[in-house]
């Protein structure tokens, strides 16, 4: 099957030196060492195997036999058409991090390996947790917040390889956009950060700084918001038309959070993120992104970083966050109890799945769902074991993101 291109939307920016750069990217992942790649190509496809995956491991297993992620593996994945945005059945994304921008030649064999076992797309952060810029920017906001970072890659190598991924192995690349939960840009953008009660000219830090405390965007300023609007607007300009977004939401724990005393303040906080999320359908379309957001506030449950329940946003797609380790010692929804729901990745996921249909369904127009899957502590079986569950739960070509922190799969 001829894989889909991505197409180009209008270019805000002038791309200079493209070919040359286009050129050097292409260099770099062709030039790895023949025997490095084929070895950990091997294992990955060796690993790979051809099988359904297990159903319903009832713990991790020890075995070492691997089986594909996919529940319908296939020799020439589908590839979804996201030239008009957010159409993402089917679709089986990956997360790798930042380094997978600015040295791409260590990833050629992770993306060579997803490619082949029937993935389709890339997440990758372009501002990460701690608020760091891992494109150079050409944003006034981002200049003055210095959240550019010095191994940032131009415009143009970052649209350089997201050609070549996609025209090599069929893969997208999604940039992810960390919002709110930002350490860096409040040190220096005065009027976008949290502040300290009865101190407004003190940062706010979400617990002891020397503990590792994080500052916060404030998501009632203006500056804030339009903080990350310049972002998203400039990365949808340069021909991304789906970008993921997470840490769209409060802090967790708010002692002394100051955040002013502006008209917007007395609105529900729900109703700001949710005026927020209209802002971006505005700027790069409903169907040009997805939030990430907490699994049991998907469901109802554990909303109060939101405010509401993310998933009535106003967004086209939703990414709960569903790895089966951020659930603690229990999972309980719906009068079911899940116990050691990381030792019961099968029984824990068709359980959040379970609720998460049934709240969409009582939505007028509810938004896709996309769940981050576990991959980081699990063998593939495990993996193959929330796949199962997540397309028995929300249907057979049910879309969704496998992550591990450091970006090592085994297919």
């Amino acid at each position: 099957m001829k894989r889909s291109k991505i197409r180009r939307r209008s270019r805000v920016f002038r791309r200079r030196r493209g070919g040359a750069v286009f050129g050097k990217v292409l260099l770099w992942l062709l030039v790895i060492p023949v025997a490095i790649g084929g070895y950990f190509l091997a294992q990955y496809l060796f690993e790979g195997g051809g099988g359904k995956p297990a159903i319903a491991p009832t713990a991790p297993t020890e075995s070492t036999t691997a089986t594909t992620p996919s529940q319908t593996p296939s020799a020439t994945p589908t590839v979804p058409n996201v030239s008009d945005g957010a159409n993402v059945k089917n679709m089986q994304a990956l997360y790798l991090p930042a380094s997978a921008l600015y040295a791409p030649e260590t990833w050629t064999a992770t993306l060579e390996a997803a490619s082949a076992a029937g993935y389709n797309a890339v997440i990758v952060d372009v501002k990460d947790a701690d608020g760091r810029l891992w494109y150079i920017s050409s944003s006034p906001l981002a200049q003055t917040a210095r959240a550019v970072q010095t191994k940032a890659v131009s415009v143009e190598v970052l649209t350089a390889l997201r050609d070549a991924w996609q025209e090599k192995w069929g893969l997208t690349l999604i940039p992810r956009v960390y919002a709110f939960r930002d350490h860096t840009a409040p040190r220096y953008l005065e009027n976008a950060r949290v502040t300290v009660q009865g101190d407004t000219d003190a940062v706010w830090y979400d617990d002891k700084p020397d503990e590792g405390g994080r500052r916060w965007l404030n998501p009632y300023a203006e500056e804030a918001r339009g903080y990350i609007l310049e972002i998203t607007a400039e990365l949808h300009g340069i021909g991304f038309p789906l970008l993921m977004l997470d840490g769209v939401q409060f802090p967790d724990q708010e002692a002394r959070a100051y955040y002013g005393d502006a008209e917007q303040t007395a609105l529900p906080r729900g109703d700001v993120l949710a005026g927020f999320a209209a802002r971006m359908n505005e700027v790069v379309g409903k169907d040009g992104w997805m939030l990430t957001v907490g699994g049991m506030a998907a469901v109802g449950e554990k909303t109060g970083v939101y405010g509401a329940n993310p998933a009535t946003f106003g967004v086209g797609v939703i990414a709960p966050w569903a790895l089966p380790s951020s659930f603690g010692g229990k999972l309980t929804l719906g009068g079911a109890t899940v116990a050691s729901p990381n030792s019961h990745p099968y029984e824990a996921a068709t359980l959040l799945f379970g609720q998460l249909k049934a709240r969409l369904q009582l939505m007028e127009s509810p938004p896709q769902a996309m769940p981050w899957l576990q991959a980081g502590g699990y063998n593939t079986a495990d993996v193959a074991a929330q796949v199962t569950a997540l397309r028995e739960q929300l249907g057979a070509d049910a879309p969704y993101v496998l992550y591990h922190p450091d970006g090592k799969y085994a297919f």
